[in-house]
């Protein structure tokens, strides 16, 4: 009886698995980590839900009840190895097609250089910001010297395939908005952060400027939103973070700065700014480096629907970098400068 059981549910794994490995096989002659993600996205799924048919098919025929709990152990067991097999087959063939994310700015998927670009800086808290070109939401240039001279200004990078921007865009809304008259808030719109398919990496500026009518529409963002050139010169030379800010004092002067937008320290340092009439040269400058901040109790929930809006791409190179990540950040440690 066991025999007769094992086997027939043993093949959903063992076929899904192969499949995968022809499509895979197949992938990375052609070099399309994309193909890869979406196979793996797609078969996984199948394995619980084609064994959960075998199951309720089979356990009428259980006259016994032990029958039933071992069909129910060779599910559990069958699906783990169906599992272990997917998994292993797609981070094998995912490494012999890694994503060359170093080499372009705009890159076609998010990998662990693309997490680690950013320390190479060529402004420091405490000097004067560099002048950039930027484009608003129609496409006219506008100075970002010019936005300084009038009021000190917040600069935050985010795209909308980033989730840490996008879940912290109601409570650094609500900063704005606190603060409207006497400091300026933008974001600064950069490169696709995770690409998926529904939001690739930008080829024009036209591209970029639709993704940034997108994250308006749908993030509801209450401040003014500056495009960055196609090829982010100002987002490379701020460094190349996805989420950092920038406190500019009315005298292009810069009193602080973040890896990761903290909006509670930044509420204090814009108090600190505040008190010195605005001029960044009278306070002291702070700099955050390597703060992972938490986003808020929905930042799962928030992820995924970044990854689902972007495609299914998007989330399938995150997971997979994810480890690779998790253990860089463990071996760094938050500076406050």
């Amino acid at each position: 009886m066991t025999s007769k059981l094992t086997h027939p549910l043993l093949a959903i794994p063992v076929s899904t698995g192969l499949l995968m490995a022809l499509i895979a096989i197949w992938a990375v002659f052609q070099s399309d980590r994309w193909v890869i993600n979406q196979a793996f996205l797609l078969f996984l799924p199948l394995l619980p839900l084609l064994a959960t048919l075998y199951l309720a098919i089979y356990s009428r025929r259980a006259e016994r009840k032990s029958h039933w709990i071992r069909l129910a152990l060779v599910w559990v067991g069958s699906n783990a190895l169906g599992l272990f097999v997917i998994t292993t087959l797609f981070l094998a063939f995912h490494t012999l097609a890694p994503a060359e994310t170093s080499p372009t700015y705009n890159y076609d998927h998010f990998g662990f250089s693309s997490y680690v670009q950013g320390h190479d800086r060529s402004v420091v808290p405490g000097g004067k910001a560099l002048d950039a070109l930027l484009y608003d939401m129609e496409g006219n240039p506008v100075q970002l010297s010019s936005l300084w001279k009038q009021r000190p200004i917040v600069v935050e990078f985010g795209s909308i395939t980033c989730p840490v921007f996008v879940g912290k865009v109601t409570t650094m809304n609500s900063l704005a908005q606190k603060y409207a008259g006497e400091i300026d808030f933008y974001v600064l719109y950069i490169r696709e952060v995770h690409p998926g398919q529904n939001y690739p990496a930008h080829t024009s500026l036209t591209e970029k400027l639709q993704c940034a009518a997108d994250l308006q529409r749908e993030e509801g963002v209450g401040r003014t939103i500056l495009i960055d050139d196609l090829d982010g010169n100002m987002h490379v030379a701020y460094g190349s973070m996805p989420n950092s800010v920038y406190l500019i004092g009315q005298d292009g002067v810069i009193a602080h700065r973040a890896d990761w937008v903290n909006p509670s320290y930044l509420e204090q340092q814009i108090e600190s700014l505040l008190a010195a009439g605005g001029v960044g040269a009278r306070v002291p400058p702070t700099s955050l480096t390597d703060n992972y901040t938490m986003v808020d109790q929905n930042i799962l929930a928030t992820s995924l629907r970044v990854f689902s809006r972007a495609g299914l791409a998007s989330g399938a190179d995150f997971f997979v970098s994810f480890p690779t990540m998790v253990h860089a950040r463990g071996n760094a440690s938050p500076q406050i400068e």
